[in-house]
């Protein structure tokens, strides 16, 4: 191809190749977190109505994955409701971790206790 086929065609290939790469890297993101592992194991069927529901989360999951302001976290009686914007996650499902699997250690950050 020469240079002007390129550029003729950039504008036309340019929002496939977008959206292939962007479906590739949250994917790719989705088996580095194990946010796909989780999903087999804790699917949330979204039919429990949210205690305590808090938008805009951040977290890192698995091989240092940081998931910067796309969780929103909701309190239900059976459990912890995990879930990823879908534009960051188009293939990764809700997570519903019950309260009987969720344990808290002690950490020190910065000398402060947490």
């Amino acid at each position: 191809m020469t240079d002007d086929q390129i550029i003729k065609w950039l504008p036309i290939a340019f929002p496939f190749i977008f959206a292939g790469m962007w479906l590739l890297v949250t994917t790719l993101m989705g088996v580095m977190s194990g946010w796909f592992s989780l999903q087999q194991w804790y699917a949330d069927d979204g039919d429990e109505e949210p205690l305590l529901k808090l938008g805009w989360q951040s977290g890192v999951m698995g091989l240092g994955v940081n998931l910067n302001g796309v969780l929103t976290l909701a309190a239900l009686r059976s459990g912890l409701s995990i879930r990823m914007w879908r534009v960051f996650g188009p293939f990764q499902k809700p997570l519903l971790i019950p309260w009987t699997e969720i344990t808290a250690e002690p950490s020190r950050s910065f000398f402060t206790r947490m």
